[in-house]
């Protein structure tokens, strides 16, 4: 088990019990619990929440992206308790799903917005395809692909399926880094120089190909990278 800077004695555990988590969070709001009492309110148990914290040195991300099984085996937390973390991270993910009529897209960081909090924790790259009209109105956001990213299977008539039905202007492409940091691949070049050509022919403009990271993004377009 690790434990880093965010080790406690066995005594101090016992001091975190869940009737202080759960007035805390009636009084001051659940943003006041540190990540320990946070995940005592969520399990109901001060020394598995400090088992699994302990465990994954303090990072509630770890946590959250750690798969059922792995987290049954921590001492004290089971298949039971893993279960309601799991759903509560995806529940976490759902709400903040950005839901709203007639979206208007005028540079990368609307499309960061939009698609950031469902994109950024993905443990698959998701290849998607944003169709745009001529006013830059979202007409579609379509997953065209899951995987490792390769020129010889994304092909661009999957990109601009959508796009065509729906008589588009322009696309944007959008995917994700598992690992967090959204530095372009050498790949992610070749698809976006390859999609970009295909878009001149067909008449439908690829106007930017963005990576999300954890947190934060990169545009293509902004780099000049195509």
């Amino acid at each position: 088990m690790k434990q880093g800077y965010f080790a406690f004695k066995e005594m101090e555990i016992d001091r975190i019990f869940i009737k202080d988590a759960s007035e805390r969070i009636y009084h001051s709001g659940a943003q006041s619990l540190s990540n320990l009492e946070l995940l005592t309110s969520l399990i109901r148990d001060p020394k598995a929440a400090y088992n699994l914290i302990a465990h994954y040195d303090n990072d509630l991300r770890s946590i959250g992206l750690a798969g059922i099984d792995e987290l049954a085996k921590i001492r004290g937390v089971g298949r039971v308790k893993a279960e309601v973390i799991k759903a509560s991270f995806e529940f976490s993910q759902r709400a903040q799903v950005v839901k709203r009529r007639d979206i208007v897209i005028k540079g990368p960081e609307d499309i960061a917005e939009l698609v950031m909090p469902q994109m950024r924790h993905l443990e698959q790259e998701h290849l998607r395809v944003v169709s745009l009209n001529g006013k830059g109105r979202v007409l579609a956001i379509t997953t065209v692909f899951v995987g490792t990213l390769d020129t010889s299977l994304v092909h661009p008539r999957e990109v601009f399926k959508e796009a065509l039905r729906r008589t588009a202007k322009s696309i944007i492409l959008v995917h994700n880094h598992p690992s967090g940091l959204p530095e372009p691949s050498k790949e992610d070049l070749e698809i976006t120089k390859r999609i970009a050509q295909a878009g001149k022919v067909i008449g439908i403009e690829m106007l930017d190909h963005i990576i999300i990271g954890d947190g934060e993004f990169i545009s293509l377009n902004e780099k000049e990278l195509f």
